[in-house]
């Protein structure tokens, strides 16, 4: 019987969060989450809420919108991915 472990090794990535922020009203439209969802990095993009509800300001984290969330060789890309990911989206409030 084997005594040791064979571990993977550490890789050296990163990821980044971003959260969505608006005014506060109601969503009338979520546009271009297919384009940005085709960024090489793009690993989610989440929506808390849909077209038609109230946002209101955030007081925690269930008055958030939604998210997006990259992986990239480094944090300092997945942040920029994420970012540029966060520009392509359009969220419409009335």
């Amino acid at each position: 019987m084997n005594d040791y472990y064979d571990i993977p090794k550490e890789k050296k990535q990163g990821s980044a969060i971003r959260y969505f922020s608006s005014k506060q009203g109601d969503i009338s439209a979520i546009k271009n989450v297919e384009t940005a969802l085709a960024l090489n990095g793009v690993e989610q993009i989440f929506f808390t809420k849909t077209v038609g509800e109230k946002v209101d300001s955030i007081k925690d984290s269930t008055n958030r919108i939604g998210f997006v969330i990259t992986k990239a060789e480094n944090a300092k890309l997945a942040i920029k991915i994420c970012e540029e990911a966060m520009k392509i989206i359009s969220i419409e409030i009335k």
